[in-house]
């Protein structure tokens, strides 16, 4: 049996609406997506760690910020300073050498 904490976002989404979450209905519509978006990746990558080997898919979990980073280059007009990049680079660099390690 499931049980939710009364001060829980889905409790509230349940029993008093999207109104009751503070935001514009478009807007509780997209994190509720991005948050079941967030759900399904995380069982992706239980799932391939029971399929394959788990420094492979470690190694490609790993990525998931170089690509949060592009992502919010393309959607949310975040700025790619020099910091970042090398930071994405060397996180890129890593993941390459676990998984032809």
């Amino acid at each position: 049996m499931v049980t939710f904490h009364r001060a829980s976002p889905l409790w509230l989404l349940l029993t008093r609406g999207s109104a009751a979450l503070g935001g514009r209905p478009a807007a509780v519509a997209r994190a509720v997506g991005g948050g079941a978006a967030s759900l399904l990746a995380y069982a992706a990558v239980i799932w391939a760690m029971r399929l394959g080997a788990m420094g492979l898919v470690s190694a490609l979990r790993e990525t998931s910020v170089v690509f949060a980073a592009l992502l919010g280059r393309a959607f949310l007009a975040e700025r790619l300073t020099a910091g970042r990049i090398a930071a994405c680079t060397v996180v890129a660099a890593g993941a390459a050498m676990i998984g032809h390690g």
